[in-house]
């Protein structure tokens, strides 16, 4: 059985150990977040190129993992209306699909798949047999909020691989018809 190594509550400490992590030339390396956020805005911008207070840790990290063999699980809520049931909610709803969509268009070498009630998050690498890496609260975002990533061993990195595996599974590849899917599943007009 293992157990956790270190807890880490800053974002930047958190953005050094997935670096530390790549710096291994990692054989495969595994993402579950509860949606992404890297600059990528819903209209296809790259807010990372709008100055240096815009510039994000986390593109940084999805650019070293083009050599890499990476699957990327992003979870997504499902639809929640205001009591008001106006546009906006739609028009929001609709852009932040369209967001984790640009994000996945401008890593084409990242498996990126899209599920719908997966809250799980981890930043898991393999090398050979050895599995290492992050669990937690934090999302793969620049959220500064108050969070916490457990840096784990092995036997606990496998135990989340297993599960993570399992829900990679039943997920779909991030295209267009998964967006509009998920929109028409809930009639949202996608147009």
């Amino acid at each position: 059985m293992g157990y956790v190594v270190k807890i880490i509550t800053d974002l930047n400490e958190h953005y050094d150990y997935l670096d530390k992590l790549l710096s291994s030339n990692p054989d495969e390396v595994l993402i579950s977040s509860y949606g992404i956020y890297a600059g990528i805005l819903h209209d296809g911008r790259d807010a990372n190129l709008f100055g240096p207070k815009y510039k994000t840790r986390s593109i940084d990290t999805l650019t070293k993992m083009a050599d890499f063999p990476v699957k990327m699980l992003v979870g997504v809520t499902d639809f929640n209306p205001c009591k008001n049931n106006c546009d906006d909610c739609e028009i929001k709803y609709i852009n932040g699909l369209l967001r984790i969509k640009n994000h996945s268009d401008k890593f084409p070498s990242i498996n990126f798949k899209i599920m719908r009630h997966n809250h799980m998050k981890c930043f898991i690498i393999r090398k050979g047999n050895k599995f290492l890496g992050v669990t937690g609260g934090r999302n793969f975002s620049d959220s500064a909020w108050c969070d916490i990533s457990f840096v784990l061993q092995h036997d606990d990195c496998v135990k989340i691989v297993e599960i993570f595996n399992s829900v990679y599974d039943s997920a779909v590849f991030i295209t267009d018809e998964t967006i509009s899917a998920i929109l028409n599943e809930q009639g949202i007009s996608c147009g």
